[in-house]
């Protein structure tokens, strides 16, 4: 965060949105032709025009990439408040950031009357942007917790998540994520204790010399498997509509399915020169760990 090189407009508009933007208009654009192919009759040029205000169903992992393209926009001005403030400061904004993204909208979900009028609303650091001023602060704690603890907090929350969202669909009558949203309280708080726990069982136990750069790997490959995934989601709905199985079976074999074409898929990418930065987002390298 002190880095002032990290958080200049140059860095930014040469560095990091073209990481971004680039795999992200090339796999849009995969992703229609795909769609514009099976479902024919569609335009290509119109279906473009219309993603780029508006994630497409076929593809709509994608919403990611718009939500991190806003947050790097104003990345700059939030790592020099960050590196230049002190932690009262950083805790007051996420005491912001929680009650007015978090807990308003959750209440507001179930009581409607219950909302501030637009020219009252502290919404100012529009959602997501509070998860890496969370994560900065967790990432920098040295505050342990109660391991114990975590899980039982991890696992109330999946519950309200899963068991919440269950009901909450039956009481409506039809199929609503809203227990599933990032920014409900229950997400938040399976998020937190997941990064501590996980933070905390690193700092005691470090990676083997075996773990360690398959880990690397992965990490490396991440954001292309991301990007990939549901094309082979897709392709696999396709063949076990085809194919019926036991739907138990389904879910066992699909998402190894979509993780072994979609590593496979990224792995080779990454290692054509031409295709590596347009499709991974990762610089060409002549050799991988």
């Amino acid at each position: 965060m002190k880095n002032d090189k990290n958080i200049s407009l140059k860095y930014l508009f040469k560095k990091r949105i073209p990481r971004v933007l680039i795999p992200f208009l090339v796999w849009n654009i995969i992703y229609i032709i795909a769609y514009c192919r099976v479902k024919g009759g569609h335009s290509i040029i119109r279906e473009f025009i219309a993603s780029i205000f508006s994630t497409r169903g076929y593809a709509e992992h994608l919403w990611y990439l718009y939500a991190l393209i806003a947050i790097y926009l104003i990345l700059p001005i939030v790592r020099c408040f960050i590196s230049r403030t002190n932690k009262a400061l950083i805790n007051y904004a996420l005491l912001i950031w929680t009650f007015f993204s978090i807990f308003m909208p959750f209440i507001h979900q179930f009581i409607p009357k219950v909302q501030f009028a637009n020219y009252a609303d502290l919404n100012i650091l529009a959602g997501y942007l509070g998860y890496f001023i969370l994560g900065y602060k967790l990432a920098n704690s040295k505050r342990t917790f109660n391991t114990i603890s975590l899980v039982i907090l991890f696992i109330i929350g999946w519950m309200i998540t899963a068991i919440g969202g269950y009901e909450y669909q039956n009481l409506l009558g039809n199929k609503n994520i809203f227990f599933q949203d990032f920014l409900t309280p229950n997400v938040v708080v399976m998020s937190i204790t997941l990064f501590i726990f996980i933070k905390q069982l690193l700092q005691k136990h470090k990676l083997s010399a075996k773990i360690k750069p398959i880990i690397l790997n992965l990490s490396y490959l991440s954001f292309g498997i991301y990007l990939v995934h549901f094309l082979f989601r897709n392709v696999g709905l396709i063949i076990f509509q085809k194919y019926p199985v036991n739907p138990y079976l389904y879910l066992i074999i699909s998402p190894v399915f979509v993780f072994i074409m979609s590593y496979i898929t990224i792995c080779i990418a990454s290692k054509i020169k031409v295709l590596s930065f347009c499709i991974t987002g990762n610089k060409y390298k002549k050799i991988h760990n």
